[in-house]
């Protein structure tokens, strides 16, 4: 898997949001996830969204939520390096 590394986030921040507008949702998790990264470890990579996705998939029921979660792991592994 290709890793985005940046100690601010940024590279990373950008490329979630070229997602296209049908995956807004997504969008809300994935700026959910860097936020709540950024702010425990100073850094974030695309590692770490996915550990911070997984984690979201265990803590919850809701099938809907489980849904956009899964999609959200999709367009990860989907992702490449931008550089």
């Amino acid at each position: 898997m290709q890793q985005f590394i940046n100690s601010s986030g940024s590279e990373l921040i950008s490329a979630f949001e070229d997602i296209d507008d049908i995956y807004a949702e997504e969008k809300v998790i994935f700026s959910m996830a860097v936020r709540t990264l950024l702010s425990e470890k100073g850094s974030v990579s695309s590692r770490d969204v996915l550990f911070y996705l997984i984690g979201e998939m265990d803590a919850t029921t809701d099938v809907v939520r489980l849904d956009v979660l899964r999609t959200c792991m999709e367009i990860l592994m989907g992702m490449k390096n931008p550089h």
